[in-house]
């Protein structure tokens, strides 16, 4: 471990920091978009990615209308822009691919994903 590691460890170890907050625009979700919503459209062809977002809290009846609507490529929906929001909320946590709708989130904010990584990485090693 670097000595700078082991001196921020020590830090939030001593001042009793349990918690913190780490802010960017990389973890708001990209602007939901006309190909955001084809993404979404082949992604709800396959069962288990359906089943994926019931999994992840959204409301069987929310996702019945995200599907028509992805259908449509209705970038006004609701309902889809919940179930792509929800989604990109955990990628941020996993960067599972299974939840990354055609590898849409991670062509639009893997870049800026990946030089938070490191920082998400030290903060995890505080503890």
């Amino acid at each position: 471990m670097v000595s700078h590691e082991k001196r921020i460890i020590e830090a939030f170890k001593s001042n009793e920091i349990t918690k913190i907050l780490l802010i960017d625009d990389a973890y708001d979700p990209p602007e939901f978009s006309e190909e955001a919503a084809v993404a979404l459209d082949d992604f709800f062809l396959e069962e288990d990615n359906r089943k994926v977002c019931l999994e992840l809290g959204i409301e069987q009846n929310i996702l019945d209308a995200a599907i028509e609507s992805a259908r449509r490529a209705d970038t006004e929906s609701e309902e889809l822009e919940t179930v792509y929001r929800t989604l990109y909320t955990k990628f941020t946590q996993t960067r599972e691919k299974k939840i990354d709708p055609g590898e849409h989130f991670e062509s639009v904010k893997g870049v800026s994903l990946d030089a938070l990584n490191p920082l998400y990485i030290l903060l995890r090693k505080c503890g």
